[in-house]
């Protein structure tokens, strides 16, 4: 009777695909580009929910076994207990939030004028520098600024009235987090026998570093929001400047955006103090005020408490930020990060994807002493190799 031959021991997940030439390794890698790229944007309607569920879902496992841990009670009562303190803290920061735009909105008449009468100074200095008619100018100007404000009061009162949409999604999330939560093994069990058993240490080394990379990643991006947003806070409610409050908290959401998300807070901060105050050394506070929250957030913070989860160069970042973008829209370019995070996780740990690894991380070179839970098989096979290497070349000792 044949026997089958023995296994590789070595063989690990991307093994066999580094045995097909270039050209189709090429081709395959293109086809599932394509595929995946059609699958994301016309399935954004169910996976956006799901994937922020499951990002979420990761974030909060080590909360509800802690809750196991610490009262003695089982999974279904500990992650019920999770998604209730979730959704007090979403619906503090949702009324937080619905206020501070309502409030808004309810001033939109004042800014409105206020911005007309900037609109006839400026138009009257040039008048007076250049001799330029300003009449159809102010006019022009005054019904393109009808436009926009009446469009930006129906876009503030749309999205008020949405509310319903808001809270059917986050219903419909918090399901996904609580079955999440309660089966998380389940996943895990599944992600193992997808491959050989020979490769159940790599694939338990990739999940164990893809759950680091999330929980670091979302919880050191909330660290720095709530940082920035009491930076701003303190410092646009010290030059007494409008809506204090509700700037500082939105231009901090904003930085979950990478490079763009600050810019666009500042340019709204700018505007809005330009147009409330009468005194240009406000707008230079402000100005200077955002030049040091972004340089304390892009060399002290984020290098500091995301950085050292998610060794992502700026080049991969922005070209997800972009893909992000157009793809899933604003949620997008929030999500694709932890996603380009998991992706080099992936690559690290999967020979015939470490080209992809070097391309998108900040290291020069990827890591070769590859450790799993248990600290030993792998780490083991690395040491042996390391000492044969050492003999070859020291062959006399």
């Amino acid at each position: 009777m044949d026997t089958p031959p023995s296994a590789n021991p070595t063989e690990s997940i991307g093994s066999k695909f580094e045995q097909y030439p270039l050209i189709v390794r090429i081709t395959i890698v293109l086809l599932f580009l394509i595929l995946l790229t059609l699958t994301l944007y016309y399935g954004q309607s169910f996976l956006v929910p799901i994937s922020l569920s499951t990002l979420l879902s990761i974030l909060l496992f080590p909360i509800g076994r802690k809750f196991e841990k610490w009262f003695r009670i089982g999974r279904s009562f500990s992650s019920l207990l999770v998604i209730l303190i979730l959704l007090a803290v979403i619906g503090s920061i949702g009324y937080l939030c619905y206020e501070q735009i309502y409030l808004f909105a309810q001033d939109l008449g004042n800014i409105r004028e206020k911005l007309t009468q900037k609109l006839f100074n400026i138009q009257l200095f040039i008048y007076n520098t250049s001799g330029m008619k300003p009449k159809a100018q102010i006019k022009w100007l005054d019904d393109k600024l009808g436009s926009l404000l009446t469009d930006s009061d129906i876009f503030i009162k749309s999205m008020l009235l949405n509310v319903g949409n808001i809270l059917a999604t986050i219903g419909i999330m918090i399901f996904y987090i609580f079955f999440m939560m309660m089966y998380r093994e389940k996943f895990q069990e599944f992600f193992k026998t997808i491959v050989n058993d020979k490769a159940h240490n790599q694939m338990t080394t990739i999940l164990t570093n893809t759950k680091i990379v999330i929980q670091g990643y979302i919880s050191g991006v909330f660290t720095v929001v709530l940082l920035i947003a009491t930076i701003l806070g303190i410092g646009l409610f010290s030059m007494g400047i409008d809506f204090a409050l509700f700037l500082a908290v939105f231009c901090a959401l904003l930085n979950i955006v990478p490079y763009a998300g600050i810019l666009t807070g500042a340019i709204i901060t700018l505007t809005l103090t330009f147009i409330t105050k009468d005194n240009t050394w406000y707008v230079t506070g402000v100005a200077i005020l955002f030049f040091v929250t972004h340089w304390v957030e892009a060399n002290i913070l984020t290098p500091n408490i995301v950085g050292k989860k998610v060794r992502v160069n700026p080049l991969a970042t922005f070209i997800m930020l972009i893909i992000g973008a157009e793809l899933w829209g604003l949620m997008g370019m929030i999500m694709f990060i932890p996603f380009v995070g998991i992706i080099k996780v992936i690559c690290d740990y999967t020979p015939a994807l470490h080209p992809f690894s070097i391309l998108l991380g900040t290291e020069s070179y990827v890591p070769d002493k590859v450790v799993t839970v248990d600290n030993i098989v792998l780490k083991v096979e690395i040491t042996e190799t390391e000492s044969t290497i050492e003999e070859k070349q020291n062959p006399n000792n």
